[in-house]
């Protein structure tokens, strides 16, 4: 029995006038969208969407190497997004493998998307069993079910055990009235839904099956780590009751926290760690620190494995931080945490279920900072409670908190959450277009005090203040500008400019440009048109070198730009979003045949990486 497991592609390609978008589904906690400039297809790949955030399908991946192990199964894992690749080159490899079994792991905002997705491919293939699984409110109802005949079944909530129970059916042709968390359609054509499991022990789960195609394509961008990055559960779930909080009311449906034995963690890790091809991992965890036993014990284990040596990052609470717990980790080789704050409002934190003080969360914080481990802050705008005044002390204390990077996203009440039926029910959902749901720009709800467009103006706000807030604390530090003078030392002395490349944050590279500047460097700017206005205030109109033909710095597309510039620059200064300057391989190319010497570069956290 052929299974072919499915994270399609979900993407809309660019236009000359509007910007396209691409997004994550499998393995993201919130499913959303990045906008993107141009598209290439490469022999099926598009290469605009290689770089950026990829979660691991950790659900999909676990299921495959539960399948693997049974007779009778010839198991695909085909995660698209990872794959970066078209949708013509996904709909070849379906019919390449020709299965006898869909399993389409979906989510609100692609619902409608991957519904389509499911009709084309029926029409591929006649006999093709659909399973359709994962984010979404109606995927637990028969009615549901009834309305969309491509769908023979749906297994919702968290899924591997029930999967594999009624794959294992079908192949035994028995009946699958005893599997947990099944809809389906009985002998007289009656939808029958049976009651969700209890979450299992993960204790005896087998590893996610790693495909080598895609197995270093993962990358949680927030952690800052260097690429590749192996992404591993630890634990599962999370008691504390957040009302946005997708996976323990959708996936997990309930506030148990389960774990994995350490030494089971730590073997997965050394397994894919001793392979070379991986140079950090990170921890996608619920919230990781938890067990405060748990976090020394598997730090003491990590290290005692020589696995300190890689750099690694995880998901946790600020609160539940002590000294013993940041000594160890930091021993353990730990590199960056990701901490959500939400409000600097303690009435906005008791409204959102989050269970937590502000004050101990700052205090956390700026003891994980003070360790040297960096940290990565997550807010949220338009929760119950919030308005304009606690919005602005919210963008306020991220600002001034110490920390590398911050996130602010619009409240986004996921259909299937606790938020959307209080939501729902004080009418604030603006919104029933399950596509609306992504959470990253576009609001899908107001409050009493604040319009949606209220929430869309205060979370560019958000960004905008605190990247503007945060260059400058960086790039105006005295250590900084020493290092500089430093590395500019006797360039320029021939009277040819500086080539400043804005290939980081728009903010930091007009930040750093403004530093250069004021200490009498004669600087130009390479960037792309749709960045010119942020520097034209700065810089005379010949200081400014455009590009539109590429949406990134794409050396083929880009090589009659560089070999116009080659002889006129004493070389380029380069600004990096990674921390360790992963993905830069192509601005690295042009910078080295536009000016023959990279002086310097720069990231984020204003250290010197080249």
């Amino acid at each position: 029995m052929k299974i072919f497991l499915s994270n399609p592609p979900w993407y809309h390609q660019p236009t000359a006038e509007v910007p396209g978008w691409h997004g994550v589904r499998a393995g993201s906690r919130w499913p959303h969208t990045f906008p993107y400039y141009s598209h290439t297809d490469e022999d099926g790949t598009i290469s605009e969407l290689r770089n950026g955030y990829k979660p691991f399908p950790f659900w999909l991946a676990t299921a495959t190497s539960m399948l693997n192990a049974l007779p009778g199964f010839e198991v695909e894992l085909r995660d698209s997004i990872a794959l970066s690749e078209s949708y013509t080159a996904f709909y070849d490899a379906f019919c390449a493998c020709h299965p006898d079994i869909l399993v389409l792991e979906t989510a609100s905002a692609t619902l409608d998307h991957d519904l389509e997705i499911i009709e084309r491919l029926r029409g591929l293939s006649s006999d093709l069993t659909v399973v359709l699984t994962g984010l979404h409110i109606e995927l637990d109802s028969p009615e549901f079910l009834k309305k969309h005949v491509n769908i023979d079944y749906i297994v919702y909530g968290e899924y591997e055990l029930s999967l594999v129970s009624l794959l294992e059916a079908l192949r035994d042709k028995k009946p699958v009235s005893d599997v947990p968390g099944l809809l389906y359609r009985n002998e007289d054509g009656a939808v029958v839904k049976n009651p969700f499991g209890v979450g299992k022990s993960v204790t005896d789960f087998p590893w996610p099956y790693r495909d080598p195609a895609v197995a270093l394509a993962y990358n949680d961008t927030a952690s800052g780590l260097p690429m590749p990055q192996l992404q591993i559960m630890a634990t599962r779930g999370c008691p504390y009751g957040c009302i946005f909080c997708i996976w323990p009311q959708m996936f997990y449906r309930s506030g148990k926290y389960r774990k994995r034995t350490v030494e089971d963690v730590v073997d997965e890790i050394e397994h894919n760690m001793k392979t070379g091809r991986y140079a950090s991992f990170y921890l996608d965890d619920d919230t990781f620190n938890i067990n405060r036993k748990f976090v020394i014990e598997l730090s003491q284990e990590i290290k005692k494995r020589g696995l300190h040596n890689y750099p690694w990052g995880a998901m946790g609470r600020a609160d539940l931080i002590d000294q013993v717990q940041v000594d160890a980790l930091k021993e353990a080789g730990l590199y960056s945490v990701k901490y959500g704050v939400e409000s600097a409002d303690q009435t906005v934190l008791n409204s959102s279920g989050k269970h937590i003080d502000i004050n101990k969360v700052i205090l956390g914080i700026e003891l994980t900072h003070n360790a040297g481990i960096k940290v990565h802050l997550t807010f949220t705008i338009g929760l119950p409670n919030d308005t304009h005044d606690t919005i602005n002390q919210t963008i306020d204390l991220a600002c001034s908190l110490p920390c590398e990077s911050v996130q602010f996203s619009i409240a986004t009440p996921y259909p299937g959450t606790s938020m959307y039926d209080i939501y729902k029910d004080k009418d604030w959902l603006v919104s029933d277009q399950w596509s609306d749901y992504v959470g990253s720009t576009k609001a899908v709800s107001k409050t009493d005090t604040l319009t949606p467009e209220d929430l869309e103006y205060y979370q560019k706000l958000a960004m905008s203040r605190y990247a503007e807030a945060d260059a400058n604390r960086k790039v105006t530090d005295n250590n900084f500008i020493a290092k500089l003078r430093e590395r500019l030392a006797g360039i320029g002395n021939d009277g040819r400019p500086i080539l400043l490349f804005q290939s980081a944050r728009v903010s930091f590279t007009k930040a750093l440009l403004t530093t250069l500047l004021s200490l009498g460097y004669n600087v130009h700017v390479l960037c792309h048109e749709r960045f010119s206005n942020e520097f034209s205030a700065l810089i005379e109109e010949n200081q400014l070198h455009v590009f539109s033909k590429s949406s990134n710095f794409d050396f083929m597309q880009l090589k009659d730009l560089c070999e116009s510039l080659c002889g006129h620059f004493c070389g380029a200064l380069i600004p990096y979003s990674h921390r360790f300057g992963s993905g830069y391989a192509e601005v690295e190319r042009m910078a080295l045949a536009a000016t023959g010497k990279i002086i310097a570069g720069v990231n984020l956290d204003g250290e010197f990486i080249k």
